[in-house]
């Protein structure tokens, strides 16, 4: 479990000194050399499956993702949207519920972490995620994601691993969210929303 709260920024990336200041407060270089400013990772040259091939053919950019956050996804090494990602982003922008299954290696993380960081507000020093996860070693996978995509724009996020077993944690977390958390069901509710449904018995993380 990793709960997401913003605290003070600190130094940030050489990019982010480059940057400029726009009307609307958001930071950015010029609009056609940004991407080209990017310290890019090589090329994924492995052979994909349709799991992440059969897309149509959206951009991140077409999501209205803040810009900071684009040159986060990039430097991670995405370059277009997965066919979950592509379902669950715009109905998660929306705050709407989801129910979204794939298989492993195809963007299931991103699928919700790009919504949560694009609505985070670093500005305000409260508890405004919680991620919810099976197992220590996938909360530690899923905050060093976090930390990865939110390079530029989110430098003021702190993420902070618990387990159920922690309940003065979880107690505080309740009461400053207001609800009560508890353990990941085994019966998922089937009313939800389905963003995507591509799911193999085999493999059901």
């Amino acid at each position: 479990m990793a709960s997401i709260q913003s605290m003070p920024a600190s130094a940030g990336h050489d990019l982010n000194k480059q940057m400029k200041k726009t009307d609307n407060g958001v930071s950015t270089t010029n609009e056609h050399e940004w991407k080209s400013q990017l310290k890019l990772p090589p090329k994924d040259r492995r052979k994909k499956t349709t799991d992440v091939t059969a897309t149509k053919g959206n951009d991140f950019e077409e999501f209205c993702l803040k810009r900071e956050l684009l040159m986060g996804i990039f430097e991670f090494g995405w370059e277009k949207p997965s066919p979950i990602q592509e379902a669950s982003i715009p109905a998660a922008l929306l705050s709407r519920d989801i129910l979204a299954r794939a298989k492993n290696g195809t963007g299931k993380t991103g699928a919700y972490i790009l919504p949560l960081l694009q609505r985070i507000d670093i500005t305000e020093p409260s508890i405004q995620a919680l991620i919810i996860v099976p197992t220590r070693e996938l909360a530690l996978q899923t905050g060093q994601i976090c930390i990865d995509l939110g390079r530029f724009g989110h430098l003021g996020i702190a993420i902070n691993l618990i387990t159920y077993d922690d309940r003065f944690t979880l107690h505080r977390i309740e009461k400053e969210l207001g609800t009560e958390i508890k353990p990941i069901p085994k019966v998922i509710d089937k009313s939800l929303y389905v963003a995507e449904y591509q799911f193999d018995e085999n493999d059901s993380q």
